[in-house]
């Protein structure tokens, strides 16, 4: 994932495989809820920048934007896990977390972890919110989404094309056109709408955890 206007760039570490293609497949999948702030550009596999995604440089940056960078950075993590384990295992270990998380697979995704944590920042000292708290809440909401099953049809089918496309990516506009004729399209859009109203507006309360 790269995002131009911060110069914040993820590049990936793994050579072109089918798990690249479902980790750069759930970034995109994951910015779709953010359109409203940014303009998604194109996957690029061949020169391993993976999802590419701008934002107005006259815009604030307010603490949701770098919540929003947090999950689109985390979901490659997520999905990589869903990947290795299957999404039955890992919903069933959900409640584990965070006391028992070896489940994650950070395999290769070392500098996203910590470029996630460093998205968070910003958010855990605007609302004053304990680290500990912001992060696994924003991590078990990434978890939640993913394991809905029209998300994770739309992430299989990304993937899938991505797959098809030999390395070189595919733009915003070639993958969306796809996407959009697919049965599940509608299903998707419906969990794209109630996952922004469950997430926002951030709060210190939604971003707190019971542990």
């Amino acid at each position: 994932m790269q995002l131009s206007l911060l110069d914040f760039t993820e590049p990936l570490t793994a050579s072109y495989d089918i798990r690249q293609c479902f980790i750069e497949a759930a970034h995109y999948i994951m910015a779709l809820n953010f359109q409203d702030e940014f303009e998604l550009l194109y996957i690029d596999l061949k020169n391993k920048t993976g999802l590419k995604l701008i934002r107005d440089s006259d815009k604030i940056l307010y603490p949701e934007i770098y919540d929003h960078l947090a999950l689109i950075t985390f979901s490659g993590i997520a999905v990589a896990t869903l990947h290795k384990h299957g999404r039955g295992v890992v919903a069933e270990q959900l409640i584990n977390l965070p006391y028992n998380a070896t489940i994650l697979d950070t395999e290769g995704l070392g500098a996203h972890y910590q470029l996630f944590k460093k998205y968070l920042k910003p958010v855990e000292r605007f609302f004053l919110t304990k680290k500990m708290h912001a992060e696994w809440n924003t991590i078990i909401n990434c978890f939640e989404f993913l394991l809905n099953g029209p998300v994770w049809c739309a992430i299989e089918f990304v993937a899938q094309i991505l797959s098809m496309s030999k390395g070189k990516g595919l733009s915003h506009l070639e993958i969306i056109d796809k996407l959009c004729l697919q049965d599940f399209y509608p299903d998707l859009l419906v969990c794209l709408n109630n996952f922004s109203n469950k997430r926002y507006p951030l709060t210190k309360e939604n971003l707190s955890m019971v542990f």
